[in-house]
């Protein structure tokens, strides 16, 4: 470990640019999601300063750990809300409405969550209130209305306009 804490010592602005990389390179490849990309945001700020001159380079191993730390924080708190909320848009998914699926599993019954497959995967489902039938039986085919929070809400005929599926407008018996 004493090599690693003179070589921080000795090229401090160096290391924790080479930290960022290889932290920005565990993000994308294995550790995805895990918030590595506040740690590599915080490693590269301190390694941008102490090049700068703006944080004096001579400073202990372990101030320029608290820095890291400091500076990941602040990438952490700055960054969470505006990240989770782009993750949640890009995880909007829609390319179900209109299509057909089959009920799996048990029968799919109104103001409960049921199964369908769909393209081969069983996935979480739910009679919407407009639904002529209260009940569906496995193997019968329903039409997807639309889908939101990993639920698909299904109906039990196709719809006369098919644009209806294709809106955001929901009456659903929650």
């Amino acid at each position: 470990m004493q090599p690693l804490f003179d070589y921080i010592a000795v090229s401090p602005a160096t290391f924790w640019m080479l930290l960022a990389g290889l932290l920005l390179i565990l993000e994308v490849t294995v550790l995805t999601g895990v918030g590595i990309l506040f740690a590599a945001f915080g490693s590269f700020t301190l390694g941008a300063l102490v090049f700068a001159g703006v944080i004096d380079a001579n400073i202990s191993v372990v101030s320029q750990f608290a820095w890291f730390f400091g500076f990941t924080s602040a990438w952490a708190a700055l960054l969470w809300k505006p990240l989770r909320n782009w993750y949640k848009k890009c995880q909007s998914y829609d390319n179900y409405r209109g299509t057909t699926a089959i009920v799996s599993r048990n029968s799919l019954e109104k103001d409960k969550i049921g199964f369908v497959r769909w393209s081969g995967a069983d996935m979480r489902a739910r009679l919407i209130s407009e639904s002529p039938k209260e009940t569906i039986e496995v193997d019968q085919e329903v039409w997807v209305h639309h889908s939101k929070d990993g639920i698909l809400y299904v109906c039990s005929q196709e719809p006369e306009n098919k644009a209806d599926c294709q809106t955001d407008k929901t009456s659903i018996t929650e």
